[in-house]
């Protein structure tokens, strides 16, 4: 089942970097975690994907995992966690300003 970690309208969106960080399982005897992110704004979004472990809760020394762009008009990407990250970000930087559209982003885990 997959949860529903992040989805704002163009109307919430200002243009500017939003970050979501998502606890993962700690061991690689647990279960994956699947994020899914889908763009349907007028502009192109990065994803970019960090990991940390320790403490690291605000990512100073967060190891950069995937990085890709969506482009505009309802693209979707995904990437599996598949290391033992205690947290992982995501890190999404629209293009500019959207005029119409949605991000979201969801959480899946297990098989």
């Amino acid at each position: 089942m997959a949860n529903e970690l992040f989805n704002k309208d163009n109307t919430e969106l200002d243009g500017n970097d939003e970050s979501i960080s998502v606890t993962t399982s700690s061991t690689l005897d647990g279960d994956e975690t699947l994020l899914h992110y889908y763009n349907s704004t007028n502009v192109s979004v990065s994803v970019t994907i960090s990991g940390s472990r320790g403490g690291d809760d605000t990512f100073a020394e967060g190891v950069e995992l995937n990085t890709e762009s969506l482009s505009s008009g309802g693209t979707a990407g995904y990437f599996v966690v598949d290391e033992p990250w205690d947290k992982v970000e995501v890190l999404l930087s629209p293009g500019s300003n959207p005029s119409s559209g949605s991000i979201s982003v969801h959480k899946m885990v297990g098989n």
